[in-house]
Parts: C-alpha cells; sequence; structure tokens
C-alpha cells in the first residue's frame, strides 16, 4: 500500500479493519421502474444505479438508517456518508442522511441474507416516490453465517437495489489501535453504497474502496469518483 505524505483514511481503515469483508452483492447497473416500490421489487444491488445518481428520476435522496437497540449509528459515520454522497451524486434537491428508527429484530446471532430479506420487509416502511429516492440501511446485532472457521468477519452486505445491511457487532469487535471506530464504520456504509450505485464488482486496484480486502480500502473515493463521473456522462 502506498505511503501519503498526509495522514490519510487508508492508513486508519488498515490499521481498524484487519481482514474483514463485505458480503452477497450482485446485478447490472441501470435505472429503477417507476416511483414506489415493495421490497421484493427493489431489484437487484446496482440496478437502481443511475436513480441514486442522477437527478433525472429523483432530484433528492434520504438514506434511513434503523438499528438493533445498543447497535446505533454513529453521527460521524453517518455524516461521513452523507458527506461522500454530496460530494459525487447529482441530486439538487438535496441529500441527507438519517438515524431512523429502533428495529424490530428477533433473538438471533447469525444472519443469513434470507433472515436479512425479511427483517426489512418487516421493518421497512419508507419507498421511493415522487421527486425522492430512498435508501434503506439496518444496523444488525449478532454476525452474518459467513464468519467463522477462519473466514474474516462480514461487516455488511448489500441486499437489494435500495438497501443494505451493516454487522455493528463485527465493527465493534475490531481493536481501535490508533483511530477512532466511526472511521471504519464510515468506510463500510461508504463501500455498501458503492454497490447500489453500481458498483457490483469488486474492484482490485490499490486502495479501492470497493475491493473486498478492507486492510487496502481508501475512502478518499477515487474509484466512486471515476465511476460517478462516467455514468453522469452517459446519462
Amino acid at each position: 500500500m502506498r505511503k501519503k505524505p498526509l495522514v490519510a483514511f487508508t492508513a486508519v481503515v488498515a490499521a481498524l479493519i484487519g481482514s474483514s469483508g463485505c458480503g452477497p452483492s450482485g446485478g447490472s447497473s441501470g435505472g429503477a421502474t417507476g416511483s414506489i416500490a415493495a421490497p421484493s421489487r427493489e431489484g437487484l444491488p446496482g440496478s437502481w444505479g443511475k436513480a441514486l445518481v442522477s437527478a433525472k428520476s429523483y432530484s433528492s435522496l434520504r438514506v434511513e438508517v434503523d438499528y438493533a437497540l445498543g447497535h446505533e449509528p454513529t453521527t460521524a459515520a453517518l455524516q461521513m456518508l452523507a458527506l461522500k454522497l454530496r460530494l459525487h451524486l447529482r441530486k439538487p434537491g438535496g441529500i441527507e442522511v438519517v438515524k431512523g428508527r429502533v428495529l424490530v429484530t428477533p433473538r438471533r446471532e447469525v444472519w443469513t441474507l434470507a433472515d436479512t430479506k425479511l427483517l426489512e420487509a418487516q421493518n421497512r416502511s419508507s419507498f421511493s416516490l415522487g421527486s425522492r429516492a430512498v435508501v434503506w440501511v439496518a444496523y444488525l446485532p449478532g454476525k452474518s453465517e459467513r464468519d467463522g472457521g477462519g473466514a474474516s468477519p462480514t461487516l455488511g452486505w448489500s441486499q437489494s437495489g435500495t438497501s443494505f445491511v451493516v454487522f455493528k457487532h463485527n465493527i465493534d469487535a475490531n481493536p481501535p489501535l490508533f483511530a477512532r471506530p466511526s472511521d471504519l464504520e464510515g468506510a463500510v456504509l461508504v463501500h455498501e453504497m458503492g454497490h447500489l450505485l453500481g458498483i457490483t464488482e469488486h474492484c482490485e486496484e490499490e486502495d479501492c474502496i470497493m475491493t473486498p480486502r478492507s486492510t487496502e480500502w481508501d475512502v478518499r473515493g477515487e474509484a466512486l469518483t471515476k465511476f460517478v463521473e462516467t455514468t453522469l456522462g452517459r446519462l
């Protein structure tokens, strides 16, 4: 990893995360159809990419972050995501990232993708409507079914075109060392949001925020910048 003359998030996140990963995601970049949709119609990660990036379908964006009791998002992490989105997306009506409601969650220590999709169906109440696009995020207790057996802990996964989950337990379990835990948390939000914006494949470039190896993340966002600029150029 390249060393920078200034203190960068690359070193901060690398020190925090160890080798942690992103869970299942996939899909093709494109636009959303219709102004309102139920969870089962939100599509695959990346399918709302153009609609979330540009102002053509929706002029504003609201990211609602619901959470399990005791696993609240930090203000600093939410601010980091908001900063990146305002920098890169074309939303003249504004972008807001807000702390939402306490989730009604079952007593569960291990989560599958089917579990988290069901949780969304039971808890999500806001969807894209009119000129405003809505992304739903859930902060969960417990761990992913992919953890254990020597596997790196999963920090989050995107599960539809407008939603992803964060495993707050795995984030908090990482030793803080010299950096703030909220730096890691914010980087996870940026990474998963990148999948929803249409970066459905993990990159292999050094310092790329979208690599599955979080020790190499750089939340300054060069990869996100290039992708968004290319997408906007095609609209």
